[in-house]
């Protein structure tokens, strides 16, 4: 049957107006489209790579020697003594001024300097190198006064408030005790695990020991006995001590966290996760943080002793492995192996107060805006153009 006119012009009104008026179904599906933008860009915007800005930052970078790797802080002089483990020599940093005040010879050509400690009863720090010696360093003259035999591939190195000053020997799996006023081994603990590093609990009176093995050993300094043993993690690596909490710090280059230990009970009460392949570790007494180089990623992570979560990161120089704090100008010095240098952290925010946004925020935000303009455009343009 033929259509007249009049039909064919009812029927171009009613795809019109169809078009113009769309159905609720099609309605529903705009809705829906929108919200999964909306969800799409609070997720970008609230995801880790979006995370605000650092606050605090590094305020100085110093060049050092070849290889820098252990660092200690010198409470008497306020001076940072860095290893410097390609060079075989020990830089001196005066904190005043951020600059090297002395290089000290170390070790030789088949002994390494690693790790390093500052004795407070003598003023003094002592340098673990590879070749089975500790150099005895004066900070009155900056100058080697004794060197010391221990164990076999020495590394960790930490003192006691007692003068004595213990090294992790880990090809032959001892503890090597030092007494500071004779510059002699005192004592040599069989620990029965290959020992990486130390740190002194003044809360107990312990030395506290990470193994190969995943475990960690505790020694009562007055003694010298082992007086327990626990766990953390997979991997314990370095440590390091916080009187405030009365806690151990511990970081795992597999699992790349940091556990927190309670001295009390040496049971695992909060675990952080930081960086790739987390290395020297270090407490900072003035904003009750721990913090820890992660190598793998060249970035340093401050971790909160009340939540034991990570409240900021820093980035750094080249493959960051010793840390230290300097509570006499509240600053981290981290020393950058890769690099020859040694950034310092303020441990204050930055002085302006306001956050900064990375990159991937904003990005993320443009992102999740541009969409929804292009998904309004391209609606508009649908809706109102003549059907043909």
């Amino acid at each position: 049957m033929s259509r007249n006119r009049h039909e064919w012009d009812r029927d171009i009104l009613l795809v019109n107006a169809a078009a113009a008026c769309p159905s609720m179904a099609a309605r529903r599906r705009s809705s829906a489209i929108m919200v999964l933008i909306l969800l799409t860009g609070l997720v970008l915007t609230s995801s880790p790579l979006a995370r605000v800005a650092y606050a605090q930052s590094v305020v100085a970078t110093v060049t050092v020697g070849d290889r820098p790797f252990g660092v200690a802080y010198d409470s008497h002089k306020g001076e940072v003594f860095v290893s410097n483990s390609g060079s075989n020599t020990v830089s001196v940093i005066s904190d005043a001024t951020n600059d090297v005040v002395a290089t000290v010879t170390v070790g030789n050509s088949s002994g390494y300097p690693y790790g390093l400690a500052y004795d407070p009863s003598m003023n003094e720090v002592f340098v673990a190198t590879s070749n089975n010696v500790v150099s005895v360093i004066s900070d009155a003259t900056n100058a080697v006064v004794a060197t010391v035999g221990v164990g076999n591939d020495p590394f960790g190195v930490v003192s006691d408030s007692k003068g004595d000053v213990f090294v992790t020997n880990s090809n032959d799996l001892t503890v090597s005790v030092i007494s500071d006023s004779t510059n002699k081994v005192v004592k040599t603990i069989d620990i029965g695990y290959p020992p990486i590093d130390a740190a002194y609990d003044s809360g107990k009176g312990e030395i506290v020991v990470t193994n190969e093995d995943s475990k960690i050993t505790l020694i009562s300094d007055s003694n010298y006995a082992i007086v327990g043993v626990a766990t953390a993690g997979t991997a314990p690596y370095t440590i390091t001590y916080d009187p405030g909490k009365g806690e151990i710090y511990v970081a795992d280059q597999v699992d790349r966290t940091v556990s927190a230990l309670s001295d009390s009970s040496r049971a695992v009460v909060g675990t952080a996760k930081v960086g790739i392949k987390p290395e020297g570790i270090a407490y900072d007494s003035a904003k009750g943080e721990i913090w820890v180089a992660n190598s793998g990623n060249n970035t340093a992570s401050a971790i909160s002793d009340s939540s034991h979560t990570v409240v900021d990161e820093v980035a750094v120089g080249n493959n960051p492995e010793g840390v230290a704090y300097d509570p006499g100008k509240g600053e981290i010095f981290v020393a950058n192996t890769g690099g020859g240098t040694v950034s310092i952290i303020s441990d204050s925010p930055a002085s302006s107060g306001i956050p900064e946004f990375p990159f991937q925020l904003g990005l993320a935000s443009a992102a999740t805006v541009a969409v929804a303009i292009s998904y309004f455009v391209a609606r508009r343009v649908a809706l109102t153009t003549p059907k043909s």
